[in-house]
């Protein structure tokens, strides 16, 4: 992912250093005849003027190409082996292959805890959940864990798959964001910023081959659908299931009652359905006696004993 937003950010670069008359401004002419190759200049140096890595710009056609986005994506994509391939210092701990499991953990939460914005509507909800179960976690271990040094087409179809998982995760985020708490939906949020931080600097542990650094940040990465497991199974089985979307609703139906039902319920709170007191005062069970009748009753009763 970091090697395609670098590759992305060279080309948008590159073309932005062209004026609107197609002349180079700022590398002094080098894409004057858009070609570094046909002028003869070293790529090294080009990349130095243009203030990118050599190994980046190397890899990739010159600006002036209008394929460069495409054959970057095309690149990175189908690319069948890692920076540790044929490694031997790479030792993956057991717990590593374990953590590649936590996406059927999270299918699984995502069925159990099924909450009720799904019925209504058209995310992908079920469909996702049975993805990440059969199809994100065993790619994850083939990759990650049984294949990390080879080269094979197993990486690339794990890249092809885990690319649109993590869009399918960010809509699925903003479709719940207007029914969960705001509590729930602030620790969500927060899982998928440290899941995102620790791929990226995954990436760049493993551009630079560094082992342990590696191992940890790709842990961290595939802790996350463990971290929403334990969000998402506290709100529902701890604090109740609830959609705060449904509740504004009927908050919003209680305040806007039709005058007929206020009528309806203003009559059957003054029909006398408990004894007569006397006085033409009658008690109800729906209405208390105002603070005013029970002291003129309890007048009149003292009135009467005395009288007697």
């Amino acid at each position: 992912m970091v090697n395609l937003v670098e590759c992305l950010v060279m080309a948008t670069s590159a073309a932005a250093a062209t004026g609107d008359d197609g002349n180079d401004t700022s590398m002094m002419g080098v894409y004057e005849d858009a070609s570094m190759g046909m002028l003869g200049v070293d790529d090294g140096a080009a990349a130095a003027a243009a203030g990118l890595p050599f190994e980046i710009s190397s890899a990739l056609p010159s600006a002036a190409s209008p394929d460069t986005v495409s054959q970057c994506l095309s690149t990175w994509l189908i690319k069948t082996h890692t920076h540790f391939h044929g490694s031997d210092d790479l030792h993956l701990p057991w717990y590593f292959g374990a953590l590649c499991w936590s996406y059927a953990v999270g299918g699984m939460m995502m069925l159990v805890v099924e909450p009720r914005w799904t019925k209504t509507s058209n995310f992908p909800y079920r469909c996702m959940a049975w993805m990440l179960i059969l199809l994100q976690s065993p790619l994850s271990f083939a990759a990650d864990y049984l294949s990390m040094t080879d080269d094979t087409y197993i990486h690339t179809v794990d890249r092809l798959l885990a690319c649109p998982m993590m869009v399918f995760e960010l809509c699925k985020a903003l479709t719940m964001m207007p029914h969960v708490r705001w509590g729930t939906l602030g620790l969500y949020m927060a899982s998928v910023a440290v899941a995102i931080g620790s791929f990226v600097k995954s990436s760049q542990a493993q551009e630079h081959v560094d082992a342990d650094a590696f191992i940890f940040w790709h842990n961290c990465w595939h802790v996350y659908p463990l971290l929403v497991s334990v969000v998402m199974g506290f709100d529902y089985f701890v604090l109740g299931e609830y959609d705060r979307e449904a509740a504004r609703e009927v908050d919003v139906a209680k305040t806007r009652r039709p005058l007929s039902a206020v009528v309806m319920e203003q009559a059957a709170r003054s029909t006398p359905s408990r004894g007569y007191l006397g006085d033409g005062i009658s008690s109800t069970t729906s209405t208390p006696l105002r603070r005013s009748t029970r002291l003129r009753l309890r007048t009149n009763a003292h009135a009467v004993a005395a009288s007697s």
